[in-house]
């Protein structure tokens, strides 16, 4: 444990950043605490951009130092410049391995990855928005806005250009709550829909729903009574991934789920004259753990 009086030290004697340290630009305080640089241009930032989208690809042979030259050496600053290089022979990746036989490796670990089908949400994720994870990004999917993109994904951004970052940030979107949070993700998407647009026509990806989108498909769930758990990112997880969420019991509902199973509540014995399954919240995660869902939005 640390003690108070190191806490209050450390919090009288070290200043807080005021500025990025590699361009000067303005920070920017997240939810979960972490201090990013806003500019898009800054050479740390498109650094580490690139590196989110060999690990999100999951594509072996980029090291480090390999993206770092990337961006400092070969000049590269958007990731439509980064695909059109792989898909014209892999000039600037054989440049930053400093070899034409792990240039070409590393080239072909990367088309075979973007052969893959992908999903919209793990698709926007490659552009690394401060704060939001692909996880975070599927609440996106339920968006009528958002609906087109896997038909036609050129006519859904261009759909997108027609709205503000401020009209979208009024929309419910599960997985979000507060406006300034959503605000800020569609201030980064449009400083970001050329990139988006550019890395659409060249990349040629397929896309596909991810099956654990549609893992609540059909099912109903009614959570009532306290609980440890916060209950708005419960019926946040559900929304999000297919489900749908109830306020009160009826024959048609799925579940209902509350923290003691032999409650005596109203709700409770209108359950189980109805025969409707009643589950505790542990057993809600194993049933999305079940439907291959992970994670609690």
């Amino acid at each position: 444990m640390i003690p108070e009086k190191y806490k209050e030290y450390v919090a009288s004697n070290i200043a807080f950043p005021k500025e990025c340290p590699v361009c000067h630009g303005e920070l920017n305080v997240l939810d979960n605490g972490m201090v990013c640089c806003v500019n898009p241009s800054c050479p740390q930032k498109i650094v580490h951009k690139f590196a989110n989208f060999f690990d999100v690809l999951a594509i072996d042979g980029a090291g480090d130092s390999c993206v770092s030259a990337l961006v400092n050496e070969v000049g590269m600053k958007k990731i439509p410049e980064l695909i059109s290089d792989a898909v014209s022979g892999g000039n600037g990746l054989a440049k930053a391995m400093n070899s034409q036989v792990n240039g070409a490796k590393l080239r072909k670990n990367m088309l075979a990855a973007m052969n893959e089908p992908i999903s919209m949400s793990k698709f926007l994720s490659l552009f690394d928005f401060d704060g939001f994870s692909e996880a975070k990004l599927s609440g996106l999917e339920r968006l009528e806005v958002f609906g087109g993109w896997y038909d036609n994904p050129m006519s859904t951004l261009a759909t997108i250009r027609s709205y503000t970052p401020e009209k979208l940030a009024m929309l419910v979107i599960p997985g979000f709550s507060a406006y300034e949070v959503k605000l800020n993700l569609f201030t980064q998407m449009f400083d970001a829909i050329d990139e988006i647009t550019g890395t659409v026509e060249l990349g040629k990806f397929t896309f596909k729903k991810s099956v654990e989108m549609d893992a609540l498909g059909g099912l109903s769930f009614c959570f009532t009574g306290a609980m440890e758990y916060n209950r708005d990112d419960l019926e946040r997880t559900v929304k999000a991934f297919g489900g749908l969420v109830k306020g009160s019991v009826s024959a048609k509902l799925d579940y209902l789920v509350q923290a003691d199973e032999n409650s005596t509540s109203t709700k409770s014995k209108k359950a189980k004259q109805l025969g409707v399954k009643i589950i505790t919240p542990e057993k809600f995660f194993a049933l999305l753990k079940e439907k291959g869902v992970n994670t609690i939005l």
